[in-house]
């Protein structure tokens, strides 16, 4: 049980770093400073338009669940 909770708390770590490594690569600093969504932000600029939506599911499939 102790390697499954290591496992997993590594697991969402990773997750987390790699979002953020991602949204620092794709928006400036001064970009994601002055942003109230920086993951709206950048699927924005990563995807168009469309992003907004997506990100908007995504965080409300995730309430569900």
């Amino acid at each position: 049980m102790a390697i499954g909770i290591l496992a997993g708390t590594a697991g969402v770590m990773g997750i987390y770093l790699c979002i953020n490594v991602a949204y620092l690569g794709v928006l400036t600093t001064s970009e994601i400073v002055q942003s109230h969504t920086v993951a709206v932000d950048t699927m924005v600029r990563v995807i168009g338009q469309p992003g907004k939506y997506i990100v908007s599911l995504l965080i409300a499939v995730s309430a569900l669940g």
